[in-house]
């Protein structure tokens, strides 16, 4: 299961229409049976993306 999440400005500074796009998996949907705040959600995926950068 994948689909596209496009976050509004509350979310992701300076965001436009249908900019930034994310690609969600079944794990984004786990992380929301935790907290069902998408912002939650995008911020542990995008935190996770820049740990794994700087390791």
């Amino acid at each position: 299961m994948v689909a596209i999440v496009t976050p509004d400005a509350d979310i992701v500074d300076n965001a436009k229409t249908n900019e930034p796009a994310y690609l969600v998996f079944q794990n984004y949907e786990l992380i929301l049976k935790w907290n069902r705040s998408l912002r939650f959600g995008l911020a542990v995926c995008t935190l996770k993306n820049k740990f794994k950068n700087e390791l």
